[in-house]
């Protein structure tokens, strides 16, 4: 089989991409989850969290968050 034959091949097996479709789900996804992260630094602020300390806060929190989600096994299906 030569290299233009597989690549071929490769091409018909492949499954199709919807990029359109993929770009718009990680723009609003991607939307969703920098709204989740100024929810929390406002609610860190609101609790009285230094202006140092809320960024690593919210990254912090995010992480955990992934990592239960992953943990229970709705990460992947988001994902």
């Amino acid at each position: 089989m030569t290299e233009r034959e597989y690549g071929r091949l490769v091409k018909e097996m492949s499954p199709q991409s919807p990029m359109w479709k993929d770009c718009l789900n990680a723009f609003w996804i991607g939307g969703l989850i920098c709204c989740i992260g100024q929810a929390f630094g406002d609610l860190y602020r609101a609790m009285g969290a230094g202006e140092e300390l809320v960024p690593m806060l919210v990254s912090v929190t995010l992480v955990a968050l992934a990592s239960l989600l992953t943990g229970i096994g709705v990460f992947d299906d988001i994902a």
